[in-house]
C-alpha cells in the first residue's frame, strides 16, 4: 500500500523544484545579456514610441553585422551585437520586447510574410512594423530593413537549414546577406548513417558520414569548384541545397535532407545539373541582384556550362545547316568517331576538331559513351536540329506571305484526286494561317484533274476564292504542243509522248552527223563478224536514211525543236512574267506560220542529206467505182506536192492549232492586267478605260482611285523612261517549273541507300535542301534557344 504524503510534503517538494529551475536559469546566458546598455549622451533625439517614451535607462543598442568567408559565402560574427560608436545605425528596444525576445525561441509568428522594406538606400529615419527605428547616416549599404525579433530568429537559426521557416523575409535575408555552409572545424558526427554492405558471403554492417569530398567538384572545362549551395544541418546531419530550400523545391534536398552518403557523388551530381536546381538558382540570383549580394560563384557555374555548350551546339548547327542545305546524307553505317563509314555528320565534325582544340577535347572527353552520357554528338541531336530549322524555314517563307498578304499557288503532285489535292492545300493554309480569300493565282500543269473547268483542283479552289486565277504552266502547254503536233501525221516514229523540246539534242546529233553515221550502218552490213540480225536492222536504218522524207523531215524537225527548245528554257525561268509569256508564244506563232512557205527549202536540204532527188512511190490500190460514181473530179497529186500537202503542211498546221490554244489561256488574264506593263506607251484613255475595268474586278482589293493613281504613275514613268529603269513587276503564276524541281531534290535526298527514312524527316530535309537560300541565313543562336527550350520541356515531362 502506497502511502499518501500532505500537504506540507508536496509544497516542499514544489520550492525544491523551484529553487533547482532557478539555479538552471541563473546558468542559462540571457539573450539581453548579449546587449550593452548606452550611456545617456549616446540617445537619438526625437526618437519615440507611439504609445510609450523611451528612457535613456531602458535603451540598448543592437548592431547586426555580416562577414564574408573566402569561400564566397557570408557568415554572421557570433559576437555582432556589441556596443557601436554614435556612426552605427541603433536600435532602440523598450524592456518589454526585449522579456518577450527572450522567448523567441519556443513562439514565432509564421504568417509574416511582408515585413520587409528593401530599398538601395535607406533615407533619414525608417519605421519597421514593431515601432523600431534605424538611422542611416553612417551606413549607405544597409538595405534591407527586418523587424527586430525576425532578425534575432534568422539569427538563431541562420546555421541550420532544417530549422529554416522559409517565408518572404527567409528568402530576402539569405538571398542579400549569404549563408554558412557549416563545414569548417565540424566533425559530421550527427551524419553518422548505418549502412551495409556483403563481404566474403556475409551481410556486415558499417557506418559512413559526411564528407568534405561531396564539396569538390570539376566544372565543364574542368576548373575545380566548391559546391556552395550545400549547407550542412548540425541538427539533423543531413545536407541540403540551399537554394531549393528557400524557393520552393519539392527534392529531397529541400524538404528532410540528403543523407544517402553511399551514393553521394551520383546524387548530388545528378540533382546539381538538373533544371529544378538550377531554376532555384536563378530566382535567387535575381532576388538577390536588388544589391548584388548573391553568391555569383553559383551563377557563374551555370554561366559557364552554358557557354560551353552553347559552343558545342553551334559547331553542330553549322554542320547540319551545311550538309542539309546541300541535300548530302548525315548518317553512316555507325555514329562512332574515328570510324570510317561514321557518315558525313561526324566526319564534318571530325574535320573541323583538326583546326579546332575546343571542340577537339570536347570529342575526346564525351565522344562514343553512349546511352546515358550528354555530349549532343549523337544522331538524335541533328535530329532535332534538322526539324527545328525546317519549322524555322517554314516560319521565314509563311512570314514573307504575310508580309505580302496576297499569294499564289504552285501544286505539282498529280498522282491524285482534285478533291484530295483541295482538301491538302486547305489544310495547310489553315495550319498556317493563311486565308484562301487572299489567293489572287494558281498554276497547274494540263493534267485533267488539275485544269478541269467543272470539278478539276483549279475549278475546286476557284469556289472557294472568285480572284484565283488559274493559269497552266507555259512550259507543259509547250510540251503538249510538240507532241500534239509529232502524233498528228504517222509517217515519223516518236521517240517519247512527252516533252518533245528536250529531244531537240538527239534530232541535232542525227542532222549534224547524218553522213558519219551512213558510213557506220554501211561498215555494219559488210561486216563478216556481225550477227545476221544486226545486219539486217542495219539494213532497214540504212534505207530510212536514204529515202528524201526522211531527211526533209530530219531537218524541218531540227528547226522546229531547236526554238522550242530555247523558248522552253525561257518560260522555266523563275523570273517569267505573264507579258513575256504572251509575247514568247506569239513569237512561236509567227514563226510557225513563215515556215508554211518554207517548203522548198527544207526540200533542198534533204535532198542533200539524203542523196536522193525522188520520194517513194506508193501502189495505189485501184477502187471498184460504184455505179453511178466516176472518177472525173478526183485529183491526182504529184508525190512533192502529196507530201507538202499531207505532211509538211498537216504538222505546221497542228503546231499552229495548238499553240493558239494554249495561248488563249494566258491571253484571258493578260487583257485585265496586260497594261499595267506597258503603262508608258499606251494612250491615256486605254490607261483610263483598262485600269477601270480591273478596279471593278477586283473592288475588294482596289479603290475608286485606282484608274488616277494609274494615269499619276503613268506620268511618272514618262519621265524615267529615258533611264532605262525598271518600271513594275506583277507576279503572277505561269510556270509551275520550280515546285517540280522539288522532286528532284526528294531523288537526291531519299536514294536507295535511305529508302527508309520517314516523312517527316524527309519533309525538313526537301525543305532545308530546296530553300537553301533561307537556311544558309538562319541564326544559330535562334536555333539553339530553340533546341534548349524543347530539350527543358522534354527534362520536364520525364520528371513528371
Amino acid at each position: 500500500m502506497v502511502k499518501k504524503h500532505n500537504d506540507a510534503f508536496y509544497r516542499q517538494k514544489k520550492k525544491e523544484n523551484a529553487s533547482e529551475t532557478a539555479k538552471v536559469l541563473a546558468k542559462t546566458p540571457k539573450l539581453y545579456n548579449y546587449f550593452q546598455q548606452n550611456p545617456p549622451n549616446l540617445t537619438r533625439e526625437n526618437v519615440q514610441n507611439d504609445n510609450h517614451s523611451l528612457s535613456n535607462d531602458n535603451a540598448v543598442s543592437q548592431h547586426c553585422s555580416s562577414t564574408h568567408s573566402p569561400d564566397g559565402t557570408s557568415d554572421l560574427n557570433k559576437d555582432d551585437c556589441v556596443s557601436q560608436p554614435e556612426e552605427t545605425e541603433v536600435l532602440h528596444v523598450n524592456e518589454q520586447k526585449i522579456e518577450l525576445l527572450s522567448t523567441i525561441n519556443s513562439t514565432f509568428d509564421k504568417t509574416v510574410t511582408s515585413d520587409l522594406t528593401i530599398e538601395n538606400k535607406i533615407n533619414g529615419l525608417s519605421r519597421t512594423e514593431e515601432n523600431h527605428y534605424i538611422n542611416d547616416e553612417a551606413h549607405e549599404n544597409l538595405v534591407t530593413v527586418i523587424p527586430c525579433k525576425y532578425i534575432f530568429k534568422l539569427y538563431l537559426f541562420r546555421d541550420d537549414p532544417a530549422l529554416w521557416i522559409v517565408n518572404e523575409t527567409t528568402k530576402d535575408y539569405f538571398s542579400f546577406n549569404g549563408f554558412n555552409q557549416n563545414l569548417e572545424n565540424n566533425d559530421f558526427s550527427k551524419s553518422k548513417r548505418l549502412s551495409t554492405k556483403r563481404m566474403r558471403g556475409a551481410q556486415r554492417s558499417y557506418y559512413r558520414y559526411f564528407s568534405h569530398k561531396f564539396i569538390k567538384t570539376k566544372l565543364i572545362n574542368n576548373e575545380p569548384f566548391n559546391r556552395i549551395f550545400l549547407v550542412y544541418s548540425n541538427s539533423t546531419g543531413n545536407v541540403y541545397c540551399a537554394p531549393c530550400r528557400l524557393f520552393g523545391s519539392k527534392l529531397v534536398f529541400a524538404t528532410v535532407g540528403f543523407s544517402n552518403w553511399k551514393k553521394g557523388e551520383e546524387k548530388i551530381s545528378q540533382h546539381e545539373n538538373s533544371i529544378t536546381h538550377k531554376s532555384c538558382v536563378l530566382k535567387m540570383s535575381q532576388r538577390g541582384s536588388v544589391v548584388e549580394r548573391i553568391d555569383k560563384q553559383l551563377i557563374l557555374q551555370v554561366e559557364t556550362e552554358k557557354m560551353y555548350w552553347e559552343k558545342v551546339l553551334t559547331r553542330v548547327a553549322a554542320v547540319v545547316k551545311s550538309l542539309s542545305s546541300r541535300g548530302l546524307p548525315l548518317r553512316g553505317h555507325d555514329d562512332k568517331f574515328d570510324s570510317t563509314h561514321s557518315g558525313n555528320f561526324i566526319m564534318s565534325l571530325e574535320l573541323i576538331a583538326e583546326f579546332n582544340p575546343f571542340l577537339s577535347n570536347h570529342i575526346a572527353q564525351y565522344a562514343n559513351k553512349g546511352k546515358g552520357s550528354t555530349s549532343y554528338l549523337s544522331f538524335a541531336t541533328f535530329e532535332q536540329f534538322i526539324y527545328i530549322m525546317a519549322e524555322k524555314v517554314k516560319e521565314t517563307i509563311v512570314n514573307e506571305i504575310k508580309d505580302a498578304k496576297y499569294f499564289s499557288i504552285f501544286f505539282a503532285n498529280a498522282g491524285h484526286k482534285s478533291e484530295d489535292m483541295a482538301d491538302a492545300i486547305f489544310m495547310a493554309l489553315g495550319a498556317n494561317d493563311l486565308d484562301i480569300k487572299n489567293c489572287r493565282g494558281q498554276s497547274y500543269d494540263n493534267a485533267s484533274n488539275m485544269s478541269g473547268m467543272y470539278s478539276g483542283l483549279q475549278a475546286r479552289i476557284k469556289e472557294a476564292c472568285i480572284h484565283a486565277v488559274y493559269i497552266p504552266c507555259a512550259a507543259h502547254s509547250l510540251n503538249l504542243v510538240g507532241d500534239c503536233a509529232a502524233s498528228c501525221c504517222t509517217l515519223t516514229k516518236r521517240l517519247s509522248d512527252t516533252r518533245w523540246s528536250a529531244r531537240h539534242d538527239a534530232c541535232l546529233s542525227l542532222s549534224r552527223n547524218w553522213n558519219e553515221i551512213m558510213k557506220a550502218l554501211n561498215i555494219i552490213i559488210h561486216s563478216s563478224t556481225e550477227k545476221s540480225t544486226t545486219k539486217c536492222e542495219a539494213k532497214g536504218l540504212l534505207k530510212n536514211l536514204k529515202s528524201l522524207e526522211m531527211g526533209t523531215l530530219t531537218a524541218l524537225w531540227n528547226d522546229i525543236l531547236e526554238r522550242f527548245n530555247c523558248i522552253n528554257k525561257k518560260l522555266q525561268s523563275v523570273h517569267i512574267d505573264l507579258t513575256t509569256v504572251v509575247t514568247l508564244y506569239k513569237s512561236l506563232i509567227h514563226y510557225i506560220q513563215d515556215l508554211r512557205s518554207s517548203f522548198a527549202y527544207y526540200e533542198k536540204l534533204g535532198k542533200e542529206k539524203s542523196g536522193v532527188d525522188q520520194y517513194k512511190i506508193e501502189q495505189k490500190r485501184k477502187r471498184k467505182m460504184p455505179y453511178g460514181e466516176s472518177n472525173q473530179n478526183n485529183s491526182t497529186f504529184q508525190q512533192s506536192d502529196s507530201f507538202r500537202v499531207n505532211t509538211f503542211t498537216v504538222i505546221l498546221d497542228s503546231l499552229l492549232t495548238e499553240l493558239n490554244k494554249r495561248k488563249s489561256a494566258y491571253d484571258t488574264v493578260n487583257i485585265k492586267f496586260g497594261f499595267l506593263f506597258n503603262l508608258a506607251k499606251l494612250p491615256l484613255s486605254k490607261v483610263r478605260e483598262q485600269a477601270i475595268q480591273l478596279q471593278l474586278k477586283y473592288p475588294e482589293d482596289l479603290g475608286s482611285s485606282f484608274s488616277n493613281e494609274c494615269i499619276h504613275f503613268r506620268s511618272h514613268l514618262s519621265g524615267l523612261e529615258d533611264n532605262n529603269l525598271p518600271i513594275t513587276v506583277i507576279d503572277f503564276p505561269v510556270s509551275n517549273c520550280s515546285a517540280e524541281r522539288s522532286f528532284s531534290a526528294l531523288k537526291r535526298i531519299k536514294s536507295y541507300l535511305r529508302s527508309t527514312i520517314d516523312n517527316d524527316r524527309l519533309n525538313s530535309l526537301a525543305i532545308l535542301s530546296i530553300e537553301a537560300e533561307i537556311t544558309s541565313s538562319l541564326k544559330y543562336k535562334e536555333v539553339i534557344e530553340e533546341f534548349s527550350l524543347q530539350k527543358a520541356h522534354c527534362k520536364k515531362s520525364k520528371n513528371m
